[in-house]
């Protein structure tokens, strides 16, 4: 029998594919690439799905071919799209408020859903230090120190600005416009604050 391997979504590589006897142990190894993570093996003889990785079973007299799946977990593409660290407490929290699982598949994931909590996150990280040292270690005579990061107060108020711009769009209980009259040289005029 031969087994065939196609990659149906997402990226990564499958061990496994060639010629083999029939009663012969099978092992299919799937690696994901990058940030991907193995969701399934699809069989095309019988429709048969495999979460498991590696998977394991005996050749049989056809040829089969399977169809290997991977994606993106939802709070790995969240905690990618900004610039400051993020722990996976916050990104669980942003997404559970969103009524989203962190282990959910981004493609099943609505491009509103996304941008929503992509807003969330934005307006939690305005919240964090302007800027944050790394840890300092030393031992006899050699020492190191993590990466320093700021984030200016301009970065701030344009994360901000994203942020409320989805919104206002998005969520508009969320778009925290208010208006004030402001009266110069006796005449009122409106003035929008956000």
């Amino acid at each position: 029998m031969e087994l065939s391997i196609s990659i149906s979504s997402g990226r990564g590589t499958v061990k496994g594919q060639g010629k083999y006897e029939s009663g012969d142990t099978i092992t299919l190894s799937a690696q994901p690439l990058g940030i991907q993570s193995f969701s399934k093996f699809v069989f095309s003889d019988d429709g048969r799905v495999v979460t498991e990785n590696p998977y394991s079973f005996k050749a049989g007299h056809y040829n089969i071919a399977v169809r290997a799946y991977f994606y993106i977990f939802m709070s790995t593409y969240l905690k990618n799209r900004v610039a400051f660290p993020v722990s996976d407490d916050v990104v669980e929290s942003i997404l559970y408020g969103r009524g989203i699982n962190p282990d959910a598949d981004v493609d099943s994931i609505s491009e509103d859903l996304k941008s929503l909590c992509y807003a969330d996150l934005l307006m939690w990280g305005i919240t964090l230090p302007s800027s944050s040292g790394g840890k300092k270690e030393s031992d006899f005579g050699w020492s190191s120190q993590e990466e320093t990061r700021t984030i200016t107060d301009l970065d701030k108020r344009n994360m901000r600005k994203i942020a409320m711009d989805i919104y206002k769009i998005l969520d508009p209980s969320k778009y925290s416009a208010s208006l004030k009259f402001v009266s110069l040289n006796g005449k009122p005029y409106v003035r929008k604050h956000f």
